[in-house]
């Protein structure tokens, strides 16, 4: 269903490509599968993660990519908006909320 959705964001561009008879470049269609292969990989493993540690870990630090890639993308030269940061705080104190949060095992656990 992830995918689906993702599917569904990139229809409206599919539909002007298509309507402007544009072909991708085989630059853009490699780039395409390496960024799907990257995909596959992270899903993967964070899904074989789940097996060694607890749900709500696995989730913080697939969550912390959203804070951690601005710094990254600064430190390496590119301009980081104002938006961007104050999303990044906005998703650092979300984090800082829910690992605060005094959940007893199987509280709010879908059954």
């Amino acid at each position: 269903i992830r995918g689906a959705f993702v599917a569904f964001c990139f229809l409206p561009t599919a539909v002007q490509l298509i309507g402007n008879r544009e072909i991708p470049t085989r630059k853009q269609l490699l780039a395409s599968m390496e960024m799907a292969v990257y995909n596959l990989g992270s899903q993967g493993l964070f899904a074989a993660g789940l097996y060694f540690i607890d749900a709500s870990f696995a989730s913080f630090l697939a969550q912390a990519s959203v804070i951690v890639t601005p710094f990254l993308s600064k430190y390496f030269g590119d301009k980081v908006s104002i938006t961007t940061w104050v999303a990044c705080a906005v998703a650092l104190l979300g984090i800082g909320i829910l690992g605060n949060a005094q959940i007893s095992p199987g509280e709010g656990a879908v059954s």
